[in-house]
């Protein structure tokens, strides 16, 4: 199963995040959450794969998801004009 998530998961993913961008340029309210699900599955594949070369971009995408849900939600709710 391992030597599965090595193989084919990087594909998966990538497509995973290409979807996410296109949804985070229309603002899908739920994107942050999808982001942040993805990875937790790029966190799978890179212990799966030993390709320890991307945790830090796994780090800086859970801070940006993050960052998009609070930006997001902060301007949801900001009173109209």
């Amino acid at each position: 199963m391992i030597s599965l998530i090595a193989e084919h998961g990087s594909n998966v993913l990538s497509l995973s995040m290409i979807i996410l961008v296109i949804l985070g340029a229309y603002k899908w309210r739920w994107t942050w959450i999808w982001g942040l699900f993805s990875q937790v599955l790029w966190s799978i594949w890179i212990y799966a794969s030993g390709e320890t070369g991307f945790i830090w971009m796994n780090v800086l995408m859970y801070v940006a998801y993050s960052w998009a849900h609070y930006q997001w939600e902060r301007d949801r709710k900001k009173p109209a004009a």
